[in-house]
């Protein structure tokens, strides 16, 4: 479905909310990935916006990473895909601590230090800024808690 409710969306540049609390058609950060970086930073609407309060929910991942010093955590689901250096998406569930590296905002990657799956009973939130099965990631790449990830367009595109 996403991500957990608190994981904070990138707006623009300078605000984040709550993915929970996004509402159609709110305007969040998108870009395009081209050449191995990150492209066209642009504002899209949301056009998807969708999620439970909370309950019991298994096999949810928790994937640990250090950004200056300090350890961040983002809960997500295991089919929620995240935006490699090579420009590939990769889901949750397949990530690898000390070997694959996340892409942050800034175009700069962090190495994942611990990956755990677990149950939980936060509520997840899910978004999208298409309401159509993507023909590429491009415009579809929103940063979560200052990670490079793919919307839920992209989480359900076989």
């Amino acid at each position: 479905m996403g991500f957990a409710n608190g994981t904070l969306i990138q707006l623009n540049h300078d605000t984040t909310k709550p993915i929970e609390q996004l509402i159609i058609p709110e305007l969040v950060l998108v870009f395009d990935y081209t050449l191995e970086h990150l492209a066209n930073p642009r504002q899209l609407p949301v056009d998807f916006s969708s999620g439970n309060p909370g309950g019991r929910a298994e096999n949810c991942v928790a994937i640990q990473y250090n950004v200056n010093g300090e350890l961040q955590t983002l809960i997500c689901t295991p089919d929620q895909q995240f935006l490699m250096k090579d420009g590939t998406m990769k889901l949750a569930a397949k990530l690898v601590a000390g070997q694959d590296n996340l892409l942050m905002i800034t175009d700069e990657s962090v190495l994942i230090e611990n990956v755990t799956v677990k149950e939980t009973v936060l509520g997840f939130h899910a978004i999208s800024t298409s309401l159509k099965l993507p023909a590429s990631i491009n415009g579809n790449l929103i940063v979560a808690n200052g990670i490079i990830c793919g919307d839920y367009a992209l989480q359900i595109t076989p």
